[in-house]
């Protein structure tokens, strides 16, 4: 029997197929709370994913097959069992998917393929076989820290992987700056440590502190506190700062620093958080905040900048996966800028280099066509597809008015 070895097999697993069959005839592989599993074997059209028995794809004769020698599974079975989400874009032929709080982009015939923005290489392209996209079953070891097994002599597939510590709901908040509603500090007996109540809480308090450079609530929602020494520091009067050149938002105090904030809090330690800014930096923000349960209420680990490059589609896609950034509700700070600096009126009295700025684009091809309408199409093209958005002047000025990002017109893949 040919197999790949694996460091965490679960105690005696009896797998029995009935030859040349589409169905298990018996299933008695112990359950674990430390590790899960899904078993699939070649030409079957049952599954098993800890011990339940499923079809592979209901109503259809897909299962694994073998293609010139390459296992071919379907992606989008084994990444619902494995707790994730594809999608399937008709337009750019694509399949977007969500697995362990990571995004990737995969393509059939395509041997690129994404993982938060970033390209990979697949030595083997997916393949579409019946209407179903089909990837290597080597694959998964991308997607999941988890080991595989291939058996040659039954055929089976066999997937071994630690349970994410992932909760499956999602909740989808806004903070703005001129909320009323915050919730209240928890303190302990030092007054130096702050906690929230709830996760929803802590993150309506960490983005008003993180927006507004507070840095006393920071410093006291960390539960690493030297964290913030690194980013942070003190004044001559001993009073906590914030470092200019740290993750943290600049020109504290301004009320046009923070207009508003989407925030996601999506499993039990990470939320994403977009954050909305309209001074001397006019684009969003992505960071991720991660965070703990004490005994006291919930603080925050750390901050990390998880905002890249626009620098191909897929980190388009990424970037805007909670929704297009509103550009239009800062025409009057584009304005403002152009008015008081002869710099930013270079760049936004001009449709093709304000939707440069706004979007901050890389390494495209940039072209832009004219509208009946007076509106732009400005198209940014990357190595892996291009994006086309809608370029207009919502606050005309004769010849001196701003142009403004008002939506995404297209997304195509190459």
């Amino acid at each position: 029997m040919s197999k790949k070895s694996i460091s965490f097999m679960l105690p005696l697993i009896l797998i029995f197929f009935m030859s040349n069959s589409t169905v298990f005839a018996e299933s008695a592989i112990p359950l674990s709370d430390e590790v899960n599993y899904v078993l699939m074997q070649l030409n079957s059209k049952i599954m098993n994913v800890n011990g339940s028995l499923n079809d592979v794809d209901s109503g259809r004769d897909t299962t694994p097959v073998s293609v010139d020698g390459i296992i071919m599974v379907p992606i989008r079975v084994l990444v619902e069992a494995l707790g994730g989400e594809v999608n399937w874009n008709e337009t750019v032929k694509e399949a977007p998917l969500v697995l362990n709080s990571a995004v990737f982009t995969i393509k059939p015939n395509q041997h690129t393929f994404y993982r938060d923005g970033v390209s990979q290489s697949l030595e083997t392209a997916p393949l579409t076989i019946n209407e179903r996209l089909m990837v290597p079953f080597s694959f998964i070891t991308e997607l999941i820290d988890c080991e595989t097994q291939f058996y040659e002599e039954t055929g089976e597939l066999f997937i071994q992987y630690k349970p994410l510590k992932i909760n499956a709901s999602k909740e989808i908040i806004h903070i703005y700056r001129d909320d009323t509603d915050i919730p209240a500090f928890i303190t302990d007996e030092s007054g130096e440590n702050l906690y929230a109540a709830s996760p929803r809480e802590l993150a309506i308090l960490w983005v008003r502190a993180f927006c507004y450079r507070e840095a006393d609530n920071i410093y006291g929602l960390l539960n690493d506190k030297g964290f913030f020494e690194g980013v942070g520091g003190r004044f001559e009067d001993g009073s906590r700062r914030i470092g200019l050149s740290s993750l943290w938002p600049r020109d504290g105090g301004d009320d046009n620093e923070f207009e508003a904030a989407q925030v996601i809090i999506e499993g039990e330690n990470v939320d994403y958080i977009l954050f909305w800014r309209s001074s001397d930096s006019v684009d969003p923000e992505r960071l991720t905040m991660r965070y703990i349960k004490t005994d006291k209420g919930y603080q925050v680990i750390n901050v990390e900048n998880l905002y890249p490059t626009l620098n191909s589609k897929a980190a388009f896609e990424y970037r805007y996966i909670t929704g297009a950034f509103p550009f239009i509700q800062h025409t009057v700070s584009y304005q403002s800028l152009a008015d008081d600096n002869p710099a930013y009126a270079d760049i936004f009295f001009n449709p093709i280099s304000a939707a440069v700025a706004q979007m901050q684009v890389e390494e495209a091809e940039t072209t832009a066509a004219p509208q009946d309408d007076g509106s732009w199409i400005v198209k940014f093209t990357w190595a892996d597809g291009a994006v086309s958005v809608i370029v207009e002047q919502p606050n005309i000025q004769g010849d001196n008015g701003a142009w403004v990002v008002t939506e995404i017109a297209t997304i195509e893949a190459r």
